[in-house]
């Protein structure tokens, strides 16, 4: 099966980042599970471009975002052993070499747990489901209404607190960590 995999958010914990840099600026106290929804910085009252400055700033400091689940290694290791397996980013091109230094870090290796690393544009949302996968890992709730008119496409919803009110669909199935992933496409 060829899969492809979101990294922030599935594999390292960017929210948690996000919302440490959030706070230092505007002297809050958010953390990633005060997140309710996809476009957040509504809630929060401040402009997406502030937003996507410090998404910038999350992404130049990668050497310190941690694992989202310390397994995610090991599993995709084991995945990438018996599926074409890829990583698949909407970060900017720009902060790749700070993304595979931290993958690299982290024992995420290509030729070992992945294939290749792909970068999509953040928007439009749904940009993942015209990539040729059968299967996407992502925890992006705006993949749910495009990807349920391609039936032959997968959807494993990996479940934060912006997405976690949301349903199961016939190709959507909803995954709480790297582990019932493993069950999933392995076993």
């Amino acid at each position: 099966m060829k899969i492809g995999v979101d990294i922030d958010g599935v594999i390292l914990d960017l929210g948690s980042k996000v919302c440490e840099i959030f706070n230092s600026l505007y002297d809050t106290n958010y953390t990633k599970n005060d997140v309710k929804r996809w476009e957040f910085f509504r809630d929060w009252e401040v402009p997406e471009e502030i937003i996507y400055d410090i998404f910038d700033k999350a992404y130049q400091q990668s050497s310190t975002i941690a694992l989202i689940d310390n397994d995610a290694p090991h599993i995709l290791e084991k995945l990438h052993k018996v599926h074409d397996l890829d990583l698949v980013t909407a970060r900017n091109k720009k902060f790749e070499s700070h993304l595979v230094d931290r993958l690299n870090f982290l024992e995420i290796r290509k030729g070992v747990q992945y294939g290749d690393l792909i970068h999509v544009e953040p928007k439009p949302y749904d940009a993942k489901i015209a990539l040729n996968y059968e299967i996407l890992i992502d925890d992006n709730p705006n993949l749910i209404k495009p990807i349920i008119i391609f039936p032959k496409k997968k959807l494993l919803l990996f479940e934060q607190p912006w997405n976690r009110n949301l349903e199961e669909k016939e190709n959507v199935k909803k995954v709480k960590n790297w582990k019932q992933i493993e069950g999933l496409l392995i076993n």
